[in-house]
């Protein structure tokens, strides 16, 4: 009769060696679970990663920095420095940064008592004097410093601003606008009594920029407007570059809303 079963206790310690084990002798089924443990296998035993079920293929990865490494974060869960070349789909919006400018600019040209002024890709008009103001439907400028310079709706209900021509070195593919506006009276609702454009054709075509309110300047009724990489799809290419702003609902006495700066970027 076949031996079926043999007792541990009737084998000799190392009695049983790899050549009296014939190859894929033992099958998953003469396993149980959880019967090798860490203590029932030598320290220089070698088991083939692909014997182990349930690993990828990093596990056979060193952890480093150096070519075919597996990163590893340091002790305060950073990545290591290693480079960015081939990385895709990293968010470059500078849209955050291009405001700052943006507001910065307004208060440094205050200083040096300009109206209108040029930047790379970008134009910054502050209402002291008409410089920078093109078509004017229903609207007026207003005051002579940085403090109290605006431009509003004239006793009107609705308004339109164009601004003069700024050309481009060549033709963006979308712009970014960012203003200073003041609720001197009720309060404005963003692209609905406050709208604004930007075109790169003169004006042949516009763009509506969805505005989001960004903060406040001065005191509370003084907001920081904005919008961001508007993709110019209704105005053919080319680069004399306008912005637009509209009135609407405005009333005397319970809805003015004036605008103090407008900046106008693009790329």
């Amino acid at each position: 009769m076949a031996l079926q079963r043999v007792e541990t206790d009737a084998i000799q310690d190392d009695a049983i060696t790899t050549d009296k084990i014939a190859p894929n002798a033992v099958a998953a089924a003469d396993i149980a679970a959880d019967a090798i443990t860490n203590v029932k296998v030598a320290a220089g035993a070698a088991i083939a990663v692909a014997k182990i079920s349930g690993l990828g293929t990093a596990a056979t990865l060193t952890a480093g920095t150096a070519a075919n490494n597996v990163v590893q974060l340091d002790g305060s869960a950073r990545l290591p420095a290693v480079s960015g070349a081939n990385l895709t789909g990293v968010s470059t919006d500078t849209s955050a940064m291009e405001n700052n400018i943006a507001i910065l600019a307004f208060k440094t040209q205050a200083a040096n008592n300009l109206a209108k002024f040029n930047l790379i890709d970008q134009v910054i008009d502050e209402y002291k004097d008409d410089t920078g103001l093109g078509t004017q439907t229903d609207v007026d400028r207003i005051g002579s410093t940085a403090a109290d310079g605006y431009i509003s709706t004239i006793s009107t209900t609705t308004g339109t601003l164009i601004s003069t021509a700024n050309t481009a070195l060549s033709a963006p593919t979308t712009g970014d606008i960012c203003m200073l506006v003041e609720n001197f009276a009720g309060t404005a609702t963003l692209n609905t009594d406050l709208k604004a454009y930007v075109s790169r054709n003169g004006g042949t075509g516009w763009d509506q920029a969805t505005l989001v309110d960004k903060g406040t300047w001065g005191s509370g009724t003084k907001k920081i407007v904005s919008a961001n990489n508007v993709a110019f799809s209704n105005s053919a290419s080319g680069t004399d570059m306008r912005y637009k702003i509209e009135w609407a609902n405005q009333a005397s006495g319970s809805k003015e809303t004036r605008v103090h700066a407008t900046s106008l970027a693009w790329a």
